[in-house]
């Protein structure tokens, strides 16, 4: 248990590899809160300092339960000469990431390549029978340096991101944003938005509160001053419900190409503005692709690629 601005680092400033960190843990992990001066999260990392030549640690967990809240993280990071670590999660029952700290940040398990970095960001894999992100929680992979972003891959029996948790990968530079691959038995659920969210990007700025939006959903994306690609977006699914202005989007806001959407399932649910996007300002657009046995669209939902200025549009095929 970190609380309270606790802290658990392995890293690097020289010539060499950061350390990993290793859990084993029968029951629970859990890492709440931030420091009392505000400003510290709780954090379990391993990472490159910007002097480092050499990759940043891994972080491998193996437990039941694994909560993330209140602002609290997981993080591995390259800030320097060379690669970003894994992160790998496997929990028997729940992996939580719920709420952000008074300092901003949201509940995260992220692998970053930071701004002048030279390195690729390493994978995020997590493993559990059910997976909750709520309130502006959830997993992220960014690249701000040269270097492509990490992948996110997720499996579990159900999953639920609720009230603008998320799933990111987003590149801010001239790298290519990660693929994110979700495989879940029986179903994912995407609802409602952050209500909290437009006064803490005022208050704390767009790369502390997140690149998505408000809204709860999956998304592969890129920022507007990008030059790289926009990541792919698999969903293999049971059911997938997308309702109440929650989406599923891949997209680039700069001049790369966006990535493709593709979804396999038995029923796919659009609900109360709940939608599937693919749009692109430049380059050429992500294509959406549908292999699923039923569809059901309600309440202003809607299937849509998009393509602005010179971007060629994306095709919409439904099996």
């Amino acid at each position: 248990s970190l609380t309270n601005g606790g802290r658990l680092i392995a890293s690097t400033s020289g010539q060499g590899n950061a350390g990993s960190v290793n859990i084993h843990a029968t029951h629970t992990v859990s890492l709440d809160g931030v420091a009392s001066n505000g400003n510290a999260s709780s954090v379990l990392s391993a990472v490159g300092a910007p002097q480092a030549v050499g990759n940043a640690g891994s972080i491998n967990i193996t437990t039941g339960s694994l909560f993330v809240t209140n602002g609290a993280a997981l993080i591995t990071t390259t800030r320097g000469r060379g690669n970003g670590g894994n992160v790998n999660i496997r929990a028997t029952d729940t992996v939580s990431f719920d709420g952000f700290g008074s300092n901003g940040f949201p509940s995260l398990v992220t692998s970053g390549v930071e701004a002048g970095a030279i390195g690729n960001g390493g994978d995020i894999n997590i493993i559990a029978r059910v997976l909750s992100f709520t309130n502006s929680g959830g997993p992220a992979a960014r690249t701000l340096g040269q270097g492509k972003g990490g992948n996110i891959t997720l499996t579990a029996n159900t999953l639920q991101a609720l009230n603008g948790g998320q799933v990111t990968t987003t590149s801010f530079t001239s790298g290519k944003a990660g693929n994110i691959s979700v495989n879940v038995a029986d179903s994912i659920t995407l609802a409602g938005s952050d209500s909290t969210y437009a006064q803490r990007l005022a208050t704390f700025g767009r790369t502390t509160v997140r690149s998505g939006g408000p809204a709860s959903g999956l998304y592969a994306n890129t920022s507007e001053n990008s030059t790289g690609a926009g990541g792919e977006l698999q969903i293999n699914a049971g059911r997938l419900i997308v309702q109440d202005g929650a989406q599923v989007n891949v997209s680039n806001r700069g001049t790369g190409s966006a990535g493709n959407l593709t979804i396999a399932a038995d029923s796919l649910r659009l609900n109360n503005s709940g939608s599937l996007r693919a749009e692109s300002r430049a380059g050429s657009q992500g294509n959406i692709t549908l292999n699923v046995r039923d569809i059901q669209m309600r309440g202003g939902s809607n299937i849509t690629t998009n393509a602005t200025g010179l971007s060629e549009g994306g095709n919409i095929t439904i099996d």
